[in-house]
């Protein structure tokens, strides 16, 4: 990566404003600020062409920086020029502006396998609890036959999640079914009934797991938000999915609480060889409140710093991987559409068809597999069409936001 150049879109314009150069990329309506001498930086890799590595030597050599705070600088600046989608690391596409929206087939399922959690988290947007309601759940073959409609519609994958998916006793039953019908599985858990048996039988059949944790050590948020104990479950749990090798991403739900600790959080995922570092600021949905989201001052804290981490060590950091802040999906693929109810939809376990795992709402409900099947839900419900006039250009939160082509909406 270091020794070839970086592709910047043709779309991309330059302005100097009050002493700061403004790098903006007018096709998707997306920029950078930066400084003179960071700007210095940027013109050498976008009009004289030279690879990082020449850009390094340059800063060692007429700017007087060490080695390692060029790698710094550099790393820095490549990050925010990627994540901005203004530029393209070597053997990526450039960024095109988002194309038409198209419903063929879902990309992802998502199972929600029972709505019972051993947490009660004060902020779950599903309202999960260990005592939620399990009468009417799907039987072993109801939900085998579901995952054979899943299969027999074309879509690639499938996620268990919950409430908390393995407490369903044939969980483990279902997702080994899932992957005999070619599907790519992946769980999403809070690491609570996870035991060396359990994770060593999983993955064999688990393309991924995803392990939600807030905060590097259980003082941190975690506790205080999802539970005594809880953090310590989470991380014997990543120890176990990692040793049965199995690879691990992380949820972090960002709240007041643990908002301070974000950066420690980035550090300790880098530490313990996650995959993948999703994070997320609580939501208003489920038992989530608005007094729950740290102040405007904290995030933007967090997010310097936990930026500021992950260039002091960016020779750890795949930027081609990298999720952080604002969540960018793979290289420069922007979307016009989150995906609900055209990439994905989310069934439950009664049986109820979702546009999205987010939506378990009845004026969301699509249908029911047992009393239509899965296939037609798909094809013929109003609730899954209208789903294609929603997109970032007409939600009102989303239209003066700078990512709303990164999310999609979403």
């Amino acid at each position: 990566m270091w020794d070839e150049p970086v592709r910047f879109a043709p779309t991309t314009a330059v302005y100097y404003e009050s002493g700061s150069y403004i790098v903006h990329n007018y096709a998707i309506h997306s920029w950078i600020v930066v400084s003179r001498d960071d700007y210095a930086v940027i013109s050498r890799l976008q009009y004289q062409r030279m690879t990082p590595n020449e850009v390094l030597s340059w800063l060692v050599a007429h700017r007087n920086l060490s080695a390692a705070e060029a790698r710094r600088k550099v790393g820095r600046l490549l990050l925010l020029l990627r994540a901005n989608k203004i530029a393209a690391l070597p053997g990526e596409p450039l960024p095109e502006p988002p194309g038409e929206v198209k419903r063929t087939v879902p990309k992802v399922v998502y199972f929600v396998a029972t709505y019972r959690c051993n947490l009660a988290c004060a902020y779950c947007y599903a309202e999960s609890s260990p005592q939620a309601d399990t009468a009417g759940d799907l039987t072993t073959a109801e939900a085998m036959a579901m995952i054979d409609q899943v299969a027999d519609l074309g879509v690639k994958a499938m996620a268990f999640t919950g409430g908390e998916a393995l407490l369903r006793r044939d969980c483990i039953d279902l997702i080994e079914h899932a992957k005999a019908r070619g599907l790519q599985v992946s769980l999403i858990t809070n690491g609570g009934p996870v035991t060396p048996e359990k994770a060593k039988r999983l993955a064999r059949s688990l393309t991924s797991v995803t392990v939600s944790m807030d905060s590097p050590c259980p003082e941190g948020g975690h506790d205080a938000m999802r539970g005594a104990g809880s953090w310590e479950r989470a991380n014997r749990a990543i120890a176990l999915f990692r040793e049965a090798g199995i690879p691990v991403d992380v949820n972090t739900t960002v709240t007041a609480a643990s908002v301070r600790h974000l950066p420690g959080m980035v550090s300790w995922a880098l530490d313990h060889g996650i995959r993948s570092h999703r994070i997320g600021f609580v939501s208003q949905l489920g038992r989530g409140e608005s007094g729950m989201a740290p102040s405007a001052a904290d995030r933007v804290w967090a997010e310097q710093e936990s930026l500021r981490i992950l260039v002091e060590r960016i020779d750890e950091v795949n930027l081609r991987g990298l999720r952080f802040l604002h969540n960018p999906p793979p290289p420069f693929i922007l979307k016009r559409h989150c995906g609900v109810g055209t990439e994905e939809i989310s069934i439950d376990c009664k049986g109820d068809v979702y546009p999205c795992k987010l939506l378990h709402d009845p004026r969301f409900r699509a249908g029911n597999i047992r009393e239509k099947p899965l296939r037609e839900i798909w094809e013929t419900s109003e609730v899954l069409k209208a789903m294609l006039g929603v997109n970032p250009d007409n939600l009102p939160g989303c239209q003066a936001c700078t990512f709303r082509y990164v999310c999609g909406g979403g």
